[in-house]
C-alpha cells in the first residue's frame, strides 16, 4: 500500500491501527485508517482505484475515500 501511495506522489501522514473482532465470525482482524497528503494534480479517485488494483492481492477491503 505505501509503495502505490509513494508511486503516485502521495505522503501517509497519520495512520491509526487496530485489530477487532470480525462482525460474523468474531476472528480478530487487522483495521488501518490513513490520512493521506495528495500532491493538487492527483485526484483522489485515480489513488483509490490504483489501491483497489492491488487490493486483492493483499486481501484488503477498502473503504470509499474520504476528502477534507
Amino acid at each position: 500500500i505505501s509503495r502505490t501511495v509513494a508511486q503516485y506522489g502521495a505522503n501517509i501522514e497519520e495512520l491509526e491501527t487496530q485489530c477487532l473482532p470480525a462482525p460474523m465470525s468474531g476472528e480478530e482482524i487487522f483495521h488501518a485508517r490513513a490520512r493521506l497528503r495528495m500532491p493538487l494534480t492527483l485526484s483522489a479517485e485515480v489513488l483509490h482505484t490504483a489501491l483497489e488494483d492491488i487490493a486483492d492481492d493483499i486481501a484488503v477491503d477498502l473503504l470509499p475515500v474520504a476528502q477534507d
